[in-house]
């Protein structure tokens, strides 16, 4: 920064002071009262004077720059699918991978911003290695990414995952849109397995009592074609409604309605499950549950009328 009285406010400050003796000097010069050394006192008193207001009245303002260094941020992404889980490769040490991820973590915060999720049906904060998520949206954790970190300094993304993406968009259109490399550390194996499974269930929260109500099941199929699955539904554990699905392809998707009846009043417990096929990576993913408040909201109104 240029010293404090450079470039034009010295010409300020000449100015201010040339003020200051100006007011001073009409002020005393035909005063003959007072003594010669207490008027000499008084006019330095109102030439300081005078030249400290003028100058806080017409100097220019004093800008200040203050500067904070925003370090270049990190974002390490953790796939925390049950197919990681499931699928390693025969000299794998869980453990070691553990620790050199958290190693990673910790040599990069000494340069950058690190920060670290974990995702599978869901995203969350961290890592987290019991790899129970039912499904994969990588898709969602690089809406995440987009959403939290616009407009800052990313330096670069390490995604670990397998690379299989059962749920949500492709992840790609997500990676194009974000001014940051992506590096990946390839986990289990990023070849298809069979596998049948529940991505997702429909459906409304609270219902009323006797009213036929529709549930939406996407129902998915990976290296399952041409094989049949049943599908049911059971309420409180007793099976209310039961479909049979013809898988058609290898990656096969389907969205099923299933009509029920809301036959009695509380929170019921509904389940959602899928027939287990022969040699399927995982059956984790087979079924779901969720839970509807069925309720008797009616009301009985009396009409009368003068005959």
């Amino acid at each position: 920064m240029n010293s404090f009285f450079a470039g034009t406010s010295i010409l300020y400050f000449l100015g201010c002071l040339a003020l200051g003796f100006l007011y001073a000097w009409l002020l005393y010069r035909n005063n003959k009262n007072l003594d010669k050394k207490l008027q000499y006192g008084l006019t330095v008193i109102r030439i300081i004077a005078v030249t400290a207001i003028a100058w806080l009245i017409f100097a220019p303002l004093i800008k200040t720059l203050n500067y904070t260094l925003d370090k270049p941020i990190i974002i390490i992404g953790q796939d925390n699918s049950i197919s990681v889980g499931q699928v390693k490769a025969t000299d794998f040490d869980q453990k070691l991978y553990e620790q050199n991820l958290k190693i990673i973590q910790d040599k990069l915060s000494d340069k950058y911003e690190v920060k670290t999720y974990n995702f599978g049906d869901s995203v969350g904060d961290g890592f987290d290695f019991k790899n129970q998520g039912k499904l994969t949206d990588a898709a969602a954790f690089f809406q995440k990414v987009r959403d939290e970190y616009t407009n800052r300094n990313i330096g670069a993304i390490i995604l670990a995952t397998d690379g299989i993406f059962n749920h949500g968009g492709n992840p790609l259109y997500s990676i194009n849109q974000i001014n940051a490399p992506v590096y990946t550390i390839a986990l289990g194996d990023s070849i298809p397995k069979r596998d049948v499974l529940i991505s997702n269930v429909n459906y409304n929260n609270i219902v009323y009592l006797d009213d036929d109500f529709t549930i939406e099941v996407q129902v998915q199929a990976f290296q399952s074609d041409r094989e049949n699955a049943a599908l049911i539904v059971s309420q409180n554990g007793a099976k209310v409604e039961q479909q049979n699905i013809a898988i058609a392809g290898n990656s096969f998707v389907k969205t099923i309605s299933v009509k029920l009846h809301a036959g009695k009043i509380g929170v019921q417990k509904y389940t959602v499950q899928l027939s287990v096929l022969p040699n399927e990576i995982t059956t984790k993913n087979n079924s779901q549950s969720f839970y509807v408040e069925v309720i008797d909201g009616r009301q009985k109104v009396l009409l009368a009328a003068a005959a």
